[in-house]
């Protein structure tokens, strides 16, 4: 059976991308004071990490970035940013903790944003995310090096990557499920490989297109992933991501597994007035 390992205690973290990736939905547009009040309500639920938002965007972002990072909560408080010095110098101005570096790694997110060569302008995408991992780590950052349409990567091609950032110090490694495409069985075998074959931390970012991105995040996460990005209601881009609520409630009443979270601070915060 696939999830033997749920017999074991899963050892994971939680870095939520609500101010992120949970903004990304038709109607919805935090204030930085919103912004502000869904991370201290997070930090209560002891959550470990937030991706607090895009700090290049614009000046309201990094103006709501460096409000939450002013608070000092208990958490590590990250910035995306794509494989360019301007988007981390944006975070490192707001204060952050950390970042979250990105690249397209598939065939096709490659050729839909470049022109050229699609190995060659991966190749260059590399060396732009070596480059900016050594200069994160330099200026004392936490880095997650993530791959955008990660499932649909070659399973080779996305080792070299992230035996690569591995190598340049990069503390935790993002796969994503861009387009919810995945069955948790697949997410499964998809994260024991790339546990089986690295050191640092993988992460489980899934998308709900197909009303899966739950079931795959506990599947990626039985399978050895060392965290997961999910958001509150599962808000998100589309179809919305994993619902933070339902993977930490069914963590520990399906799979028996001791929580340190807060639920009933989550529960509070997660209903919808």
């Amino acid at each position: 059976m696939i999830y033997e390992s749920a017999k074991n205690k899963v050892d994971f973290y939680v870095c939520d991308t609500t101010l992120r990736d949970g903004e990304q939905v038709a109607g919805i547009r935090y204030t930085p004071e919103q912004k502000v009040q869904i991370a201290k309500k997070l930090n209560e639920v002891g959550i470990d990490a937030i991706d607090a938002g895009f700090a290049a965007t614009s000046v309201e972002e990094r103006m709501a970035i460096k409000a939450i990072c002013d608070l000092k909560l208990d958490m590590r408080i990250m910035s995306m940013c794509r494989v360019v010095k301007a988007d981390v110098d944006a975070a490192l101005e707001c204060g952050v903790d950390g970042v979250i570096l990105f690249m397209p790694s598939s065939d096709i997110h490659i050729a839909a944003k470049f022109d050229g060569d699609i190995s060659e302008n991966r190749k260059r995408l590399l060396q732009n995310s070596v480059d900016m991992i050594k200069y994160a780590k330099d200026k004392g950052l936490f880095v997650e090096f993530g791959v955008e349409d990660g499932t649909r990567t070659d399973k080779q091609v996305l080792l070299e990557l992230f035996s690569k950032a591995e190598e340049v110090g990069a503390d935790a490694l993002g796969t994503t499920d861009t387009i919810g495409c995945l069955t948790p069985e697949q997410t499964y075998n998809y994260i024991k490989y790339l546990v089986d074959n690295l050191n640092t931390p993988i992460g489980v970012h899934c998308h709900n297109d197909l009303g899966l991105a739950t079931a795959n995040t506990l599947a990626g996460l039985l399978a050895g992933g060392g965290y997961c990005s999910p958001t509150v209601n599962g808000f998100g881009e589309r179809a919305g991501n994993a619902a933070l609520e339902e993977v930490l409630v069914a963590l520990k009443v399906l799979y028996n597994q001791d929580i340190k979270y807060d639920l009933k601070k989550l529960n509070e915060w997660s209903i919808v007035k």
